[in-house]
């Protein structure tokens, strides 16, 4: 069933994402990252890979693993949203087979603010 990823193109075709490679620093409402300078941030989806460390985030709510706080996926700062995190919705969400429900979800959210 792949009706997750039709949501997701429906979403990304009125609200296009823009992969920009890893963050180099950043400032305010400012990122610069590998690919591109970002002037007006209104959303991150954060996707983690390998070992996740989140200490860096300024007034990031984390649990006592080092884990975001989050709500399926909606972080504890606004505009701030998570996937692939161990134990989001299901013990599959942390796996790519897992992340559809997560996945879903978060984009009914997005489609609802946006």
């Amino acid at each position: 069933d792949h009706h997750y990823l039709k949501k997701f193109t429906y979403f990304l075709e009125y609200d296009p994402a823009l992969a920009v490679g890893h963050m180099l620093d950043g400032c305010d409402n400012s990122i610069n990252c590998k690919h591109k300078s970002l002037k007006t941030i209104k959303n991150i989806v954060w996707a983690t890979g390998y070992r996740a460390d989140f200490s860096w985030i300024e007034g990031i709510d984390l649990d006592d693993h080092g884990y975001p706080l989050n709500h399926r996926g909606v972080g504890t700062i606004e505009g701030m949203y998570f996937i692939g995190l161990p134990w989001m919705y299901t013990r599959g969400s942390a796996t790519l087979g897992g992340v559809q429900k997560d996945a879903e979800y978060l984009i009914d959210v997005l489609n609802i603010k946006h």
